[in-house]
């Protein structure tokens, strides 16, 4: 099977977490600060950074229909990839949080997405993806 990995945008963290949910489930966030002195979480936010204050640096909330997580760098702006089957129906996202994850053939990119850098390689172009473990096989762009 060959997969074509593509940039899809990318994800800007403010709080220093990221979360993974299905819109529908937003419905049931609730406002508030984050009360490091208190125990018990008193709202969403409160509760998805006692999640991931500590390792394992993440945790599930909305009766577990929801991943939050604290990215190793931080706040920041980070790539996400889709990968793509040959009839064009996305089967994987990946979203970079850390530069142990970046590919070699990423890095001057990575490196270089503090100053305004749109991070995209590919420009916008396919990466074909061909093994099982989704590794680039070939860099060439088509």
């Amino acid at each position: 099977m060959s997969l074509r990995r593509r940039h899809i945008g990318d994800v800007q963290i403010e709080s220093g977490r990221l979360m993974l949910v299905d819109p529908c489930y937003l419905r049931h966030w609730t406002a508030g600060e984050f009360r490091e002195e208190v125990n018990e979480p008193l709202n969403s936010y409160d509760e998805a950074m006692k999640l991931t204050c500590n390792e394992p640096w993440y945790g599930r909330m909305f009766d577990e229909s929801a991943v939050v997580a604290a990215p190793a760098d931080g706040d920041g702006a980070y790539p996400v990839y889709g990968f793509f089957t040959e009839d064009g129906l996305l089967v994987k996202i990946s979203i970079l949080l850390g530069e142990e994850a970046v590919d070699p053939f990423d890095r001057p990119h990575w490196q270089t997405r503090g100053n305004g850098y749109v991070l995209d390689p590919t420009e916008g172009l396919d990466l074909f993806v061909t093994d099982t473990d989704h590794e680039e096989s070939e860099h060439t762009l088509h």
